[in-house]
């Protein structure tokens, strides 16, 4: 994706264009898409543990929210 792309989906949401900006969004989403390319490998760990190693169980962790909003919903 290049910069003109993103300049012309910004253009649209600053003019407030709403079928423009969605228009742009959808065809750059579409353009993303059509560029995956997902390969498999028959060497490819199997799980996460595998993959990134055991959890750490350190107090610091342990007290750190997943979300920095998480506390902002409660009340």
């Amino acid at each position: 994706c290049g910069c003109r792309e993103h300049r012309s989906l910004l253009d649209a949401i600053r003019l407030r264009d709403v079928g423009k900006a969605a228009q742009r969004m959808r065809d750059h989403l579409t353009q993303l898409e059509s560029q995956l390319r997902f390969i498999s490998s028959t060497n490819a760990p199997e799980d996460f543990t595998t993959l990134f190693g055991a959890p750490s169980m350190s107090p610091k962790a342990s007290n750190v929210p997943c979300c920095p909003t998480s506390g902002m919903m409660q009340g």
